[in-house]
């Protein structure tokens, strides 16, 4: 989130070609994202290290999926964070509008999780799964890097095939309207 005080200039919001720069590393997005998903890419960062990049997918403004890779920090650092399958999907259901997602990670920490592959570069890998609902989340760790894929059922079947790429693949959701 962006803040600044009252009178000051705007903060200058990063475009998603640097976002992607400042990962620094191959991420992990939707292989064949559906021709009418936009994306939009986010990060998490502690001390300026970033940690987490997100490549979320909308449909007519609604979050149909999103792709999460994160990488540890390095060994120098004294805060350990983990990006967790529970936390990922209650974020996701609660930004993409479902009333229960504000409830609180608890109730996703209490679901049950199943074995569920996930196709990474056209390879199966093994994988834990969640399913709240209309929604679902598939965990995958492959060396130091973590996959986290949350969506809606109906976009289950592309979001759980992924390819790792450092160029996005679809077309960015643009912050201004079409001209009518």
């Amino acid at each position: 989130m962006f803040r600044s005080p009252p009178g000051s200039p705007a903060p200058r919001i990063p475009a998603p070609q640097e976002l992607l720069s400042g990962f620094g590393r191959r991420f992990a997005m939707v292989a064949a994202p559906a021709p009418d998903w936009r994306l939009l890419v986010g990060t998490c960062a502690q001390d300026d290290f970033v940690t987490e990049l997100d490549v979320t997918y909308v449909l007519g403004g609604r979050s149909v999926a999103m792709v999460s890779t994160s990488r540890p920090v390095p060994e120098h650092f004294r805060v350990r964070s983990e990006t967790t399958l529970w936390g990922t999907l209650a974020s996701f259901v609660a930004n993409a509008g479902a009333r229960d997602g504000s409830r609180g990670s608890e109730l996703f920490r209490e679901l049950e999780t199943t074995s569920t592959p996930l196709l990474v570069d056209g390879s199966e890998v093994e994988g834990s799964g969640l399913v709240y609902g209309d929604f679902f989340g598939v965990l995958a760790d492959l060396g130091d890097e973590r996959i986290i894929v949350c969506g809606r059922s109906d976009a289950r079947e592309a979001a759980c095939a992924v390819v790792f790429g450092t160029e996005l693949r679809g077309e960015l959701w643009s912050r201004t309207p079409p001209a009518t």
